[in-house]
């Protein structure tokens, strides 16, 4: 967040979820996610190069309330969960 945003919009809590060829799981922890009963948060993605074209496609255009997803390099797990957190 900006240092515009105020305060009462800052998000108490981020979730990360990183991504790497186990897309078949990815909407259920989402929806795991926004239905929460808290919902003072921010979900974040980070996109860990699939190997499958369908789920590409599916993050590329991936429109869910609250959720923003990173493309990255594959690298490694910590990698990706320093991009989200940065």
């Amino acid at each position: 967040m900006n240092s515009n945003t105020p305060p009462e919009h800052i998000p108490n809590v981020a979730v990360i979820i990183t991504c790497y060829n186990f897309g078949r799981c990815l909407g259920e922890a989402v929806n795991s996610v926004l239905m929460q009963a808290m919902q003072n948060f921010e979900l974040i993605i980070v996109d860990d190069v699939f190997m499958d074209e369908s789920y590409n496609n599916l993050l590329a255009n991936y429109q869910k309330p609250k959720t923003k997803v990173f493309p990255a390099e594959h690298r490694c797990l910590a990698a990706a969960r320093d991009l989200a957190i940065a």
